[in-house]
């Protein structure tokens, strides 16, 4: 693998901006402040339930903004006909495949901020910690890393309409094998882990956090490595 270079960086993440704008950059912003409908709803109405409804679709939309920014790049490269640019751009394979990985981390940044921002306007007048926020900012965040991690390598191996649907098929059977555990671990063990993290130093959003982004890290290195394999392996 040859040596990560600032300048190609730089260069392919560019181009794969305007690859993901390249149906309007107003479809990328669009998407981006959709947080901010569920914000003002949620803000205006005074009723706890649809408080608590629009803080879960935030967390929910800042946290696939990853995914989807992700697909949004491979789809629009695909249905353009500039794929094959990418064998003439004078950037190698691994800082390509770098670059977009760039691109996806910039947006989880973007979107772990805006999360916490619209969290708390709706629930500032509960006077929340500040560590309570900072965790929900680094889950928004670890989850956003993780689901970007899992959809990138699918969409170098496959053409768009398959990656796309095996990227919603896997990440169906991930939420749903979540909610699984959650369903099936007893009472015991539920009630041991809640006391483990509730008692712990920094409480329990933090630590949830923490743990989600260490995982997330680790998929996102392997997913890059995979990457990485699987392109230097296409022809262009």
């Amino acid at each position: 693998m040859s040596s990560m270079d600032t300048k190609q960086i730089k260069r392919s993440m560019r181009i794969d901006y305007l690859r993901l704008a390249a149906s309007g950059e107003g479809s990328v912003w669009i998407l981006a402040l959709v947080p901010l409908a569920f914000t003002f709803i949620g803000f205006i109405v005074d009723d706890e339930a649809i408080t608590f409804g629009a803080a879960g679709a935030v967390a929910a939309i800042c946290a696939l903004y990853a995914a989807f920014s992700a697909m949004m790049v491979f789809s629009n490269e695909e249905t353009t006909g500039n794929t094959s640019m990418n064998g003439i751009v004078p950037v190698s394979r691994p800082n390509q495949v770098f670059a977009r990985f760039a691109l996806g981390f910039a947006a989880d940044v973007i979107t772990a901020v805006e999360g916490v921002l619209c969290l708390l306007i709706l629930f500032h007048h509960d006077e929340p910690s500040v560590l309570l926020f900072a965790g929900l900012g680094l889950g928004v965040f670890g989850v956003s890393l993780f689901l970007g991690g899992v959809v990138i390598p699918i969409f170098y191996k496959f053409a768009v309409t398959k990656a796309m649907g095996w990227s919603f098929a896997i990440l169906g059977l991930l939420f749903f094998a979540v909610f699984l555990v959650g369903k099936i671990m007893s009472d015991d063990m539920r009630k041991r882990m809640v006391e483990w993290i509730t008692t712990a130093r920094l409480g329990v959003v933090p630590w949830a956090a923490i743990i989600a982004v260490l995982v997330a890290v680790v998929v996102c290195v392997c997913s890059f490595l995979v990457s990485v394999r699987i392109y230097e392996r296409k022809e262009l």
